[in-house]
């Protein structure tokens, strides 16, 4: 790679570019002409990447939206336990209060210092996009700390305070989701005088509808 086209360069490349009389002369404290950037290459391992693209946009706002998250539950929890009556089936919530809110104050702390370092510091602004929760779906890390992200805003509380967010996954299951709605329905039509039956699974993101008439079985 050229030396104009380098953000950052190890010990290695540079001992390599050393031995090559254009590095050596661009390199050296006491070359006297200096070659122009774009004729001296560097043999680097790994090409630079822009820290401020599209996915790390989308994960800097979700970082964003975690970080928001924890200061409104904090509020959240404690509005409630200021509110909540004494009963003798349910156990009172400040008891536990402090130790939620310190949990989460500690969990703010370090997303914000996360905030300060790459690729978070670098951006320039913070969005989603198809292009960047496209980018993000074909990297496994940044789809797992994506799916984190997301359950975290997932979850809220019980009782009168805040708003419940709706979770969606990334955008193909939107759409595989909206197939098997389709599919269900087109089917219901044209065997109505099948018997029918819905299961859903606790433990996982499933359901399941279960066809049957006079001897034909079809699962969905």
């Amino acid at each position: 790679m050229g030396a104009h086209q380098l953000k950052s360069v190890d010990g290695i490349a540079i001992r390599r570019a050393l031995r090559n009389p254009s590095g050596l002369a661009l390199l050296h404290p006491q070359s006297v002409e200096r070659p122009p950037l774009n004729a001296v290459y560097f043999n680097v391992s790994k090409a630079y990447e822009d820290q401020d693209n599209l996915a790390n946009q989308a994960m800097g706002l979700l970082l964003s939206e975690v970080i928001s998250r924890c200061r409104k539950v904090s509020t959240a929890l404690t509005t409630v336990a200021s509110k909540i009556r004494m009963s003798e089936t349910r156990s009172p919530l400040t008891p536990r209060l402090e130790r939620r809110i310190a949990y989460l104050a500690a969990l703010q702390r370090k997303l914000e210092r996360l905030e300060h370092v790459q690729p978070f510091r670098y951006l320039k602004s913070r969005h989603l996009s198809a292009a960047g929760l496209k980018a993000i779906s074909a990297h496994l890390a940044h789809a797992r700390a994506y799916r984190y992200g997301w359950c975290a805003l997932r979850s809220g509380i019980s009782g009168e305070v805040g708003e419940e967010s709706l979770w969606i996954s990334l955008t193909w299951e939107i759409y595989e989701r909206w197939c098997y709605v389709m599919l269900v329905s087109v089917l219901k039509q044209l065997l109505a005088h099948f018997e029918w039956k819905c299961r859903r699974f606790k433990t996982t993101d499933r359901v399941r509808w279960r066809v049957k008439h006079e001897g034909v079985t079809l699962d969905i």
